[in-house]
């Protein structure tokens, strides 16, 4: 039986709203339906200028993310004081608040709970000693250590007021596994500046590989608002499809590249043509898979349970580039299954 999110009605609602966005026609979808599609895919303000007939639907959610935004400021605003005070080498922002200062016109089009910060491993723990002195709090999810051990690829620290709490994510990699490649000193050199930040953002062309590798590991289950990163970012005048192709192989992701610019092809017509996509598509086998299984075109393009045994089963060998990464992929699984199963055992 299909869900609500499969149903005709509801992908009607999805692609109304992609269309919206792209600067199309949303086609007569229902006003009701559009802003619940808005504010579940978390493109509410975006949406809401697009269409400011849906302003009043979307008020609500649009101050909260407006008091995020707030939020959000202040705590970068602390991190670089802290940093600064004892000459701890600056961080590059990337993922989404680098997309959002990039391709958006207004940064509050694109809202998100937290701060990903990307620093040199040799900074990494130096970087969070100060930052948890200046009054963030460790916040790490204990699953995550439980799955990549006491020294997990990221860590995160909550900065909390009486308002709520919002986050900053301290990257020393921007992925867990080592089955991709990662030019981690290459994006911290290609890191560019902004007028209106203190830290440099990753290079679009970065900013765009990180977002599609954030999508893959995370098996496609990704609000709306990443699939309009990408959709923008490969407009980006700095972003050079050649360039971006080539890194995509050296890194190992080459094929999560490929998945998630054929998606963004369907969704957002014109965004990236057949020929391009050709200099990058895996083999048959592989990439038959890939389509079959990023056929939906609701909310997200993926089905099923993307967080089941299944799912990870099927897509970590489907999104690994060659053989050795797979044996990769599933070595490390084996030792996140393995701890997992440590950590659960009474005391």
């Amino acid at each position: 039986m299909g869900t609500r999110e499969d149903s005709a009605e509801t992908t009607t609602v999805w692609a109304a709203l992609r269309a919206l966005i792209d600067g199309g026609d949303p086609q007569g979808a229902p006003d009701a339906e559009l802003a619940r599609a808005a504010i579940e895919g978390e493109v509410a303000a975006l949406t809401a200028d697009l269409r400011p007939g849906l302003a009043p639907r979307l008020a609500p959610i649009i101050e909260r993310e407006v008091f995020v935004a707030l939020q959000l400021d202040r705590a970068l605003l602390a991190a670089v004081e802290a940093l600064a005070e004892e000459q701890v080498p600056e961080p590059v922002i990337v993922k989404g608040q680098a997309a959002a200062r990039q391709v958006y016109l207004n940064p509050c089009h694109r809202i998100g709970v937290d701060i990903d910060l990307l620093v040199h491993e040799r900074d990494f723990d130096r970087t969070l000693e100060v930052l948890r002195a200046a009054g963030f709090r460790s916040a790490t999810s204990a699953s995550l250590i439980q799955r990549h051990g006491p020294r997990p690829w990221e860590e995160e620290l909550a900065w909390v007021t009486s308002g709520g709490s919002v986050s900053l994510d301290v990257h020393r990699k921007i992925a867990a596994s080592d089955r991709f490649r990662v030019d981690h000193e290459g994006m911290l050199g290609r890191a560019v500046s902004h007028p209106e930040l203190p830290w440099r953002l990753s290079h679009p062309e970065d900013t765009l590989l990180h977002t599609a590798l954030h999508m893959a590991v995370n098996r496609f289950w990704v609000p709306l608002k990443s699939w309009v990163d990408v959709r923008r970012l490969l407009d980006h005048e700095d972003v050079n499809l050649e360039r971006l192709f080539e890194r995509a192989r050296r890194w190992k992701m080459r094929t999560s590249l490929w998945a998630v610019l054929f998606v963004c092809g369907r969704w957002f017509p014109g965004s990236i043509s057949e020929a391009a996509l050709r200099d990058l598509q895996p083999g048959p086998l592989t990439r038959r898979a890939l389509c079959a299984g990023l056929a939906h075109d609701g909310h997200r393009p993926i089905g099923g349970d993307p967080k089941g045994l299944r799912s990870q089963l099927l897509y970590g060998p489907l999104l690994s580039d060659d053989l050795s990464a797979v044996a990769r992929w599933m070595g490390e699984s084996a030792r996140q299954a393995q701890r997992m199963a440590s950590a659960s055992k009474p005391r």
